[in-house]
């Protein structure tokens, strides 16, 4: 499903800083990493020199193929959101990596500018660092013991599940199923079939007993309140998580839906 990743680089420290979480994975899904370098015409600080732009990937593959990781380099101008979904594309990458918050977002809110466009855009899978976990460390990260994969029981949600159903054992990582049993005035996907705490946990049963004869280790749990502020605060109770969930919907109350717990996930994340 991963066969290579893309990263861009902007020349800030954020986006410099996650790195080490592309190389680690990098590591552990045995797949090869493309360094991307835009340089965004509209903005006469941005053109940097072509010196200092190949010092900059030069140095980047070096410390990749120190740590026993494939890497290339790709250059680019044009509009930053648009060149990194077409590098992606035209380069065969079908992960992207990006901070949540670089030098370009900045007065753009907490998710950056780019980052932002990318992530309403995308069709491919993208694992969005937040900054305060790109802070300058000795250690080299440490990749996901856990995957918490949020379900609403329509098929959109569960598109995520073959993505951590490859992740997980790359990764030896556990699984951790969730399901919002909607409250009060919530307002719930047309397609989702309607959902109590019985139904829910029956769900997510026969989910759990499917993952587990594939081998996974799978916990479930369901949350009774608003979604994104209990997912979240799952994922700071569980060391080394990482969320997993869809961001696209077809219909328009699907994407409404689906689309804002995941993008509130996100916002939230980036600002704690």
């Amino acid at each position: 499903m991963f066969h290579r990743l893309l990263v861009p680089l902007d020349g800030s420290p954020e986006a410099d800083r996650i790195l080490p979480y592309a190389s680690a994975w990098a590591n552990r899904l045995h797949i090869p990493i493309l360094l991307l370098s835009i340089v965004d015409l509209r903005v006469a600080s941005s053109v940097r020199g072509q010196e200092d732009v190949e010092r900059q990937l030069q140095q980047a593959i070096d410390r990749l193929h120190r740590e026993g990781v494939q890497a290339a380099v790709a250059i680019s101008a044009g509009r930053p959101a648009e060149e990194i979904l077409g590098v992606a594309e035209s380069q065969g990458c079908d992960l992207i990596v990006l901070s949540t918050s670089t030098r370009q977002g900045m007065g753009q809110g907490i998710l950056g500018r780019v980052t932002d466009k990318v992530f309403h855009a995308s069709q491919l899978p993208l694992l969005l660092i937040p900054p305060l976990s790109v802070e300058p460390s000795m250690t080299a990260p440490q990749v996901p013991t856990r995957l918490i994969i949020p379900l609403d029981g329509s098929a959109l949600a569960e598109a995520a599940l073959p993505f951590a159903e490859e992740l997980a054992p790359k990764l030896s990582a556990g699984v951790i199923l969730v399901r919002a049993v909607p409250f009060a005035g919530a307002i719930v996907d047309e397609k989702a079939p309607p959902t109590g705490e019985v139904e829910a946990r029956a769900y997510l049963g026969r989910l759990t007993e499917r993952l587990r004869l594939e081998g996974l280790a799978v916990q479930a749990q369901t949350l009774d309140g608003p979604p994104v502020e209990l997912i979240l605060a799952l994922a700071r109770q569980t060391p080394h998580s990482l969320v997993v969930l869809t961001t696209h919907g077809r219909s328009a109350l699907a994407r409404w839906f689906v689309g804002s717990v995941a993008e509130g996930i996100v916002r939230a994340a980036s600002a704690s």
